[in-house]
């Protein structure tokens, strides 16, 4: 069974830093496209493109990137701010 990753980030959404979590992340695009990271999961179907570039919304200000541990039920499980 392939479990992927399990990846945290600090995003600027709206004005605001929040916490992201994304579960069972099968591959990581660094430089998708022009200053873009992308995180897809093959397990689920889906995946979200963040900004490298603060001007942006959706700027993605860091990650790390971990092996799951276990299968999520949801690929955006949850949000918080920080």
């Amino acid at each position: 069974m392939v479990l992927g990753m399990t990846v945290t980030a600090i995003v600027l959404m709206d004005g605001k830093w929040e916490q992201v979590i994304l579960h069972n992340v099968t591959e990581v695009h660094y430089g998708y496209s022009l200053l873009k990271v992308a995180f897809e999961s093959d397990i689920h179907g889906t995946g979200t493109t963040y900004h490298l570039d603060e001007r942006w919304p959706m700027y993605l200000k860091e990650f790390q990137a971990k092996p799951a541990t276990e299968l999520a039920e949801e690929f955006y499980e949850s949000k918080r701010r920080v």
